[in-house]
């Protein structure tokens, strides 16, 4: 594949420009060209519409390494641009042809690509983040492919609707009714990043509790119960070592009484007789 040419005569003169092949024909109306940045409400889509998620980048790739090409003739470079076209252009029709309404690509999608998909009324997004690209993959049924070789419907995953909206300032691609979604997304606003990271912090810590009640069905009572209940366990059993371990013992049960008393106390509440009527509460049970 030729990213450069170079021509080798005696007297050189410079390579005439030619006119790339154009694309081919398109079947059916054109759309407007979406920019990078996608309009809001720019497609809706209500046909359960499939996904392929390709790796490779859907545009001309970069050589990772100088390479030259020394050609004799103008037709012979001709041949070599003609010949990169069409490889991207085999790539792109492999995907419009695969039955797929919205393409995702975890690498960057060119102009050419993007103008190629929107002739055909098909969405397409590119540098899509790996962690969304997966939970769009699970969510849908689809499968990440690493080529466009041998598409087949196998691979394509599907969804109720699918719609882009702006809220606020961004825009956000919203995939409802997947199949397969277990999860989902909460998008948080604010007037400051720091309400926004305080409220993202409050969500995790809910969610770590939810996750940790289904796990475990257990309940662990608060507010001192348990520091209060240990307490009066040991000063029970204190009575009946002897010896100093007596004093230890009895000097631990005190400290345990710490926590409930400074929870009292920052509550606003008077900690003796709280923990005069808790001693009562639990001697009684």
């Amino acid at each position: 594949m030729a990213w450069g040419c170079r021509r080798q005569s005696e007297a050189s003169s410079p390579i005439p420009r030619r006119r790339l092949p154009a694309p081919p024909s398109c079947a059916g109306p054109a759309t407007p060209r979406p920019p990078a940045r996608l309009r809001p409400n720019l497609a809706h889509f209500h046909c359960a519409p499939a996904y392929p998620l390709p790796r490779r980048p859907l545009r001309p790739p970069r050589p990772l390494l100088q390479a030259e090409i020394r050609i004799d003739d103008v037709s012979a470079y001709q041949s070599i641009v003609d010949a990169e076209w069409s490889i991207i252009y085999d790539k792109l029709k492999a995907c419009a042809e695969s039955g797929a309404s919205v393409i995702l690509s975890r690498l960057p999608i060119g102009d050419l690509a993007t103008q190629y998909f929107a002739d055909r009324g098909l969405f397409c997004a590119g540098r899509v983040p790996r962690d969304d690209l997966e939970r769009v993959a699970r969510a849908t049924g689809a499968r990440v492919q690493t080529t466009v070789t041998g598409l087949t419907s196998d691979v394509l995953g599907a969804c109720e609707a699918f719609e882009e909206r702006q809220v606020g300032a961004e825009r956000f691609n919203f995939f409802t009714g997947c199949p397969a979604a277990t999860t989902a997304t909460l998008v948080l606003r604010g007037g400051a990043e720091q309400f926004i990271d305080e409220t993202e912090r409050s969500i995790h810590d809910a969610l770590m509790i939810v996750k940790s009640t289904m796990k475990s069905t257990r309940v662990v009572a608060g507010g001192g119960a348990i520091e209060m209940a240990v307490s009066r366990h040991l000063k029970e059993y204190s009575r009946s070592v002897e010896g100093k371990q007596q004093l230890i013992i009895a000097a631990f049960s005190r400290a345990l009484e710490f926590i409930p008393r400074q929870l009292a106390d920052n509550a606003g509440f008077d900690s003796t007789d709280i923990l005069n009527r808790l001693r009562t509460k639990h001697a009684h049970e």
